[in-house]
């Protein structure tokens, strides 16, 4: 009976060193882990050229080999995003870098390179890291002009209204959409605090946000996979 309870916690032990998903993390090591992050071109340079640089933390006890896939969510026309992981660099276009071994208690560091080309408007991306059938990601949005966060960020050919914002109580949510979706709603630190199903056709839904803490949330529309249209909201 004791070497079969030795054997169960031994078990449990493995298991736990090894399902833990990859943890991601400014250069300055504040965890960004599921959330959307904001890249704005601040001078003349950046307008033609960005990084954005983060780590990808394995801080499990065992080595975590880790597939990552790139999704452009929204790209402004004329522009291009290439990547480097792990000192491995990939040309734009490259969507993935699949089995990058990070060992345990290490990190690697990911470095996103967005040509903008002096063109205005918003590009968001999101980056996905998969390790033992779990996933985290972080969504950066690159912009040039005078954009105010995601809450002008333009939408893939779908009319969203949010209103009232700021609001202390209940908001309501309108959007027509071609095609059933999700209604997902961040707080500011990524935290996913509540997530609607949308139908086809006209939607109406009201948000009770005196269920949130007073702050920034972020709203998005998710269609197979993809985000469609983005708004902010302030509770009060």
């Amino acid at each position: 009976m004791k070497k079969f309870f030795f054997t169960l916690l031994l078990l449990t032990g493995l298991s736990s060193a090894f399902a833990q998903a990859p943890i991601i993390k400014t250069l300055e090591g504040e965890d960004i882990t599921n959330t959307y992050q904001i890249c704005r071109a601040e001078n003349d340079e950046q307008l033609y050229f960005m990084q954005y640089h983060f780590n990808v933390c394995n801080e499990s006890s065992a080595d975590m080999v880790i597939d990552f896939h790139k999704t452009t969510l929204v790209e402004v026309e004329g522009t291009a995003n290439a990547f480097c992981f792990a000192g491995n660099c990939v040309a734009p276009g490259v969507n993935e870098m699949l089995g990058v071994n990070i060992a345990a208690g290490s990190a690697a560091e990911f470095i996103s390179d967005y040509m903008g080309n002096g063109i205005e408007g918003v590009t968001q991306v999101k980056y996905e890291f998969t390790a033992n059938g779990e996933t985290n990601f972080v969504v950066v949005s690159y912009i040039i002009g005078d954009y105010d966060g995601l809450e002008d960020m333009p939408s893939l050919n779908v009319e969203a209204k949010l209103y009232p914002n700021p609001v202390e109580s209940v908001a309501t949510f309108e959007c027509d959409l071609n095609n059933n979706a999700e209604l997902h709603i961040y707080s500011c630190t990524g935290q996913k605090v509540a997530l609607y199903q949308l139908n086809q056709g006209m939607n109406k839904i009201d948000i009770y946000a005196d269920n949130f803490n007073s702050g920034l949330y972020i709203c998005s529309v998710v269609m197979n996979g993809q985000v469609v249209v983005t708004k902010k909201m302030i509770v009060k």
